[in-house]
């Protein structure tokens, strides 16, 4: 049959999402004992305040939202990435909000393939289907780095093919990680950022579990052993996408941002205002 959708439509495999959830109604039905590893969709129960700020304040709201956004928001995200994750803001940083992280996944790689005529985009694998999918649509090549206990589950493109890096237009990085759990420190992440400059690589940091840590690590003491952030390494060519999704349970909400190099994320606000 002729196809009637576009090729990666038309040749997209099933959500992995989707599939586990057919596999999971059907051992209920059989009453089989369930072990969920599929979505991590958070359990923990919404925070009382946060219910009763939505509440207060959606009553009256109404109409198209810009895509930059309320400015009394992108005062809060300022301030949650100065208090919380120790970054300073100036004219080298730039901050929009997201529907979650997921949309911001897809559509920043669609900007990104093509760039200086690189389409290879290379993601972590294990990882989040959406790093390949994305690709797919925006007809990149889709470049998976294995992560194994070999490894130790590091994403180290510097091992790769001098070809491959020659065609690579951005690379998707996820510490900590999902699956593994994997946490990185600073000396591995100066590395990451210093190859992927020198080779011209857009480096995508989704940053989802980046506030999920014990927390003692607060304490002074402490706090050497909390999730490095990227962007301590400065904004040149990355952007890094954060969610409360994870960190707070608010999945449904949809409620993220990105952040980064502000002549890039200048570019991915007009692009974005078109999606």
């Amino acid at each position: 049959m002729e196809n009637q959708l576009n090729e990666a439509t038309e040749n997209l495999a099933p959500y992995p999402m989707e599939e586990l959830k057919k596999i999971k109604a059907k051992l209920m039905m059989e009453k089989q004992p369930i072990f969920d590893f599929g979505t991590g969709d958070p359990n923990i129960p919404i925070a009382d305040f946060i219910v009763e700020e939505v509440r207060k304040h959606t009553n009256n709201q109404s109409g198209y939202p810009s895509v930059a956004g309320l400015k009394i928001l992108e005062k809060a995200h300022r301030n949650y990435l100065t208090t919380t994750l120790s970054l300073p803001f100036d004219e080298t940083l730039m901050v929009l909000p997201t529907r979650g992280s997921k949309e911001a996944v897809f559509h920043t790689t669609l900007c990104a393939v093509g760039r200086k005529n690189k389409r290879r985009i290379i993601y972590p694998d294990p990882g989040y289907p959406v790093y390949k999918s994305s690709t797919l649509f925006a007809r990149g090549i889709p470049t998976p780095f294995e992560l194994t206990k070999d490894n130790e589950y590091l994403l180290e493109p510097w091992k790769l093919e001098k070809s491959v890096i020659k065609e690579t237009a951005a690379i998707w990085i996820n510490y900590p990680h999902n699956p593994t759990g994997k946490t990185v420190d600073n000396n591995y992440l100066a590395e990451f950022v210093k190859f992927c400059r020198s080779n011209d690589i857009l480096i995508l940091s989704d940053d989802c579990y980046i506030d999920i840590y014990h927390s003692n690590f607060d304490k002074s003491e402490l706090k050497h052993k909390r999730p490095p952030f990227i962007l301590q390494f400065g904004s040149k060519n990355i952007i890094s996408l954060l969610s409360l999704s994870k960190r707070s349970g608010l999945t449904s909400y949809r409620a993220g941002l990105m952040v980064g190099d502000a002549e890039l994320m200048k570019k991915l606000k007009n692009a974005r205002a078109n999606m």
